[in-house]
């Protein structure tokens, strides 16, 4: 098993805990409308050569839901993304991937109670 790479978005303010059952719910399809958009968007950015890199990547969720990640499970994705200083240009197909699942998960969330969240 390869080094798995990942990319991460910070909460400043979480106030999940705060929302009613209803409310939890539907922020739960929004993360994972929201990890399937990021490698839906990562897609088409994602260096192929064999495909490894494409077709190998992870999706988990946790804490009920309100929170995913997204990972490329071969040990080269961290290089492909970020590039080296060996020729390998940055892809950054992540960042591309989460930029792409971006305004949709916001309009999700916002959806939810209104931009207060």
């Amino acid at each position: 098993m390869g080094t798995t790479f990942s990319a991460s978005l910070v909460i400043n303010s979480n106030r999940l805990p705060m929302l009613p059952a209803q409310g939890r719910q539907k922020a739960s399809q929004a993360v994972r409308r929201a990890a399937f958009a990021t490698q839906r968007g990562a897609a088409p950015f994602t260096p192929v050569r064999t495909g490894a890199l494409k077709a190998n990547f992870i999706m988990d969720f946790f804490n009920a839901g309100l929170s995913a990640e997204v990972k490329w499970a071969m040990f080269y994705a961290i290089f492909q993304n970020e590039g080296t200083r060996r020729g390998i240009s940055a892809k950054q197909f992540a960042q591309k991937g989460a930029a792409y699942a971006w305004p949709q998960f916001l309009a999700d969330m916002n959806g939810i109670y209104g931009s207060g969240v």
